[in-house]
């Protein structure tokens, strides 16, 4: 346990903005903070640090866990993606439902890797489509499916299970996409999609260039964080989500279009 010096002048005569600083402060030092020794280092209420915790969070300062916070790390959205594949398993068969209803029967797509954009397939079997992915997994789905499918060459990314090679790029760069659905490991309102890998953000991004529409599908743990390379602004791609916190929905609301999984 970290131990502090006990404030003397108390949370009332203290400046939020200076208490926040210190806060970062402490987590530049330590890398992690305890929700109960920064109530005893400022002599503040429980309520005052989770809001700042959270206020600070939502800045895309810190990273909140249980009891705490710790030093924001733009490496650390990067789960396994045997890992990622049965989290929220519900949440994203939800999203993946209500993006294969965007796509059009004949339409040529462009399927990111991705555990939510692998729940779109079972959901686009009879809209006689060409799809394109940079996933072997999302392939081999598709193909039990009977869709017609183009896999990008080139190497696999051990953690995410994509292919993300100079091969994928050259390759992708010659087709053009009806809709382009991507996954993503971070959404923040003012520092927009973000993901760790830069070589997975390029395809993400030819991808962009090369579709008439594109969308994001992220459920609710990706809002409000920040991770090392930055795919778009958020007015740039619709995102599609199963978040219930309607006031996160209007705040993203006010920078992109939302399309929520409840959405008649």
């Amino acid at each position: 346990m970290v131990c502090y010096k006990k404030l003397t002048n108390g949370d009332e005569n203290m400046l939020i903005q200076e208490r926040r600083m210190e806060i970062l402060n402490i987590l530049n030092r330590e890398g992690i903070v305890k929700t109960q020794d920064l109530m005893q280092r400022f002599a503040a209420s429980e309520s005052t640090i989770r809001r700042d915790l959270s206020e600070m969070e939502e800045a895309g300062q810190l990273m909140r866990i249980h009891g705490g916070a710790q030093q924001l790390d733009l490496y650390d959205l990067e789960q396994a993606f045997e890992i990622k594949r049965v989290e929220n398993i519900e949440n994203k068969q939800n999203i993946a439902k209500k993006a294969a209803e965007l796509v059009h029967r004949n339409d040529i797509i462009f399927l990111d890797s991705g555990t939510t954009t692998a729940e779109m397939v079972p959901f686009l079997a009879d809209k006689n489509l060409f799809v394109i992915t940079n996933s072997p997994e999302i392939t081999v789905s598709l193909y039990k499916y009977n869709i017609r499918t183009v896999l990008l060459g080139g190497e696999v990314r051990h953690e995410t299970n994509a292919i993300v090679d100079s091969v994928a790029y050259k390759q992708l760069s010659s087709y053009y996409f009806n809709r382009t659905f991507l996954g993503m490991n971070a959404v923040h309102p003012d520092f927009g999609y973000t993901t760790p890998d830069p070589n997975e953000a390029l395809i993400k991004t030819y991808a962009l260039e090369h579709c008439s529409a594109a969308y994001v599908l992220a459920d609710e743990t990706k809002f409000n964080r920040i991770t090392f390379t930055k795919i778009a602004d958020l007015n740039q791609i619709p995102l599609i989500t199963s978040c219930q916190d309607k006031e996160k929905l209007e705040n993203f609301s006010k920078v992109t279009k939302v399309i929520d999984i409840d959405e008649a």
